[in-house]
C-alpha cells in the first residue's frame, strides 16, 4: 500500500481546568512501545517530536503524521504509538487541570492505495 497522507486528530476533546495555562506546552510524541505495554514504556524515548501545542487551539488542527507512518509501515512495523504529555505535570493548586478523550474520538486518519 502507498500512503498518501496520514493524519491525526485530536479535535474532539474535553477541558477541565486551565491546562494550557499552567502546563504547557502539550507534546505530541511518537513512541515504540514492545508488544506488551509495561511501566517502564512511560518514561521511554522519544521516538519522534509530533507536534507542541502551547494552546487548546493547537488541538483543532489535525497534526500530519504522513513522513513518521510512512516510515513506520515501510520499516515494517504494524503499529505506531503516541504519547501526550504536558511540560509540567502538575501546577500543585489541588485542582485537575487536563486535557481528555474520556467518551470522545481521538483518529489516525491513514489515506493510501494499492
Amino acid at each position: 500500500a502507498h500512503i498518501t497522507q496520514a493524519q491525526l486528530d485530536l479535535s474532539d476533546y474535553a477541558l477541565s481546568g486551565s491546562p494550557f495555562e499552567w502546563l504547557r506546552p502539550l507534546y505530541v510524541e511518537e513512541v515504540n512501545w514492545g508488544p506488551t505495554l509495561d511501566a517502564a514504556d512511560y518514561g521511554a524515548a522519544a521516538a519522534a517530536s509530533l507536534a507542541t501545542l502551547n494552546d487548546a487551539e493547537g488541538l483543532d488542527d489535525p497534526i500530519d503524521v504522513t513522513g513518521r507512518v510512512t516510515s513506520r509501515i515501510d520499516g515494517g512495523g504494524n503499529s505506531f504509538g503516541i504519547r501526550l504529555r504536558f511540560e509540567t505535570t502538575t501546577n500543585d493548586d489541588g485542582t485537575n487541570d487536563s486535557v481528555n478523550w474520556a467518551g470522545r474520538t481521538a483518529q489516525l486518519i491513514i489515506h493510501y492505495y494499492k
